[in-house]
């Protein structure tokens, strides 16, 4: 192996431990909401899909359409989406954020961004932007390798 794909891999192996930091800092933000993590990542597909169906979501996430399911069954029980007719299909509704959702995560973002912005301030945008570029390539490859292998 090179100095460089050596890095690659260890720069890989720090993606499980970077989410479950933030996973953690989030679940600790939303502690005195009534949101849960998995609550705040619907809502989240929802501000940018504007309208969805489960497995919209579903693949947007990269997990299970069922286990999306019984996430948007708790965000609607919190009254924080609504549903639509689905034109495109008979069975699968369309989802969007009701205007309580749209506040909640509105106000969500907010505070997690304010986090994000401490933690930049150490980082030039160069820097921020090639590491972009580096996880989106590496998504990108283990997506092709990903579906190669299921054909």
């Amino acid at each position: 192996m090179t100095q460089k794909s050596d890095l690659l891999y260890d720069l890989i192996l720090l993606a499980r431990p970077i989410h479950q930091q933030v996973e953690a800092a989030i679940a600790a933000m939303l502690s005195e909401t009534t949101v849960t993590v998995r609550m705040r990542a619907v809502l989240e597909q929802l501000e940018n899909l504007e309208t969805a169906t489960v497995p919209q979501v579903a693949k947007q996430l990269g997990i299970q359409r069922q286990y999306v399911q019984v996430m948007m069954n708790e965000v609607e029980a919190a009254g924080l989406v609504k549903k639509q007719v689905n034109p495109a299909h008979k069975r699968s509704v369309l989802f969007e954020l009701s205007s309580a959702g749209k506040n909640v995560i509105t106000q969500i973002r907010k505070a997690e961004m304010a986090v994000v912005e401490s933690i930049s301030q150490e980082l030039t945008f160069d820097s921020v932007n090639k590491a972009h570029q580096v996880a989106e390539h590496v998504l990108e490859g283990f997506r092709n390798l990903n579906e190669s292998l299921k054909a």
